[in-house]
């Protein structure tokens, strides 16, 4: 699972439940898994993988539709599946010309600028990645 940070954004280190410290997670690209919430509460954490490093899953999820630097992304399954997945979107919408393509998330779109120029499926999947390295 991957999280994308566009911005530092604070979190906690649990490592120590009793003495939870308050941390800072830089912006970028980061591995991330789900564990047990380490305060025994019922809401799952997502931390960077292998440590106790994050907040709740909630904490994460409510920034995913902000705009700009405040937008929180997590990518279920890996960054493979979910460029796979923009791309489909970006070959879908070239196939409908109906469709506008500004309905396509902004890394999609990426892939069907390359896709409607004529580059390569390969170009998309790299436009597609690009997007988020470098937006992060």
């Amino acid at each position: 699972m991957l999280l994308i940070l566009r911005r530092p954004w604070e979190a906690i280190d649990a490592s120590d439940p009793e003495n939870p410290q308050d941390t800072i997670i830089p912006a970028g690209v980061h591995e991330v898994e789900r564990i047990d919430n380490p305060f025994g509460r019922p809401a799952p954490w997502i931390v960077l993988e292998g440590t106790k490093i994050g907040a709740t899953r909630g904490s994460w999820t409510q920034w995913e539709d902000s705009p700009g630097d405040d937008q929180v992304t997590i990518i279920e399954g890996g960054l493979d599946e979910w460029v796979e997945r923009a791309l489909t979107n970006a070959k879908a919408v070239l196939d409908e010309p109906v469709v506008d393509p500004s309905y396509l998330s902004a890394h999609a779109r990426a892939g069907y600028k390359v896709l409607a120029e004529g580059g390569t499926e390969e170009k998309a999947r790299e436009a597609i990645a690009t997007y988020y390295t470098c937006r992060a």
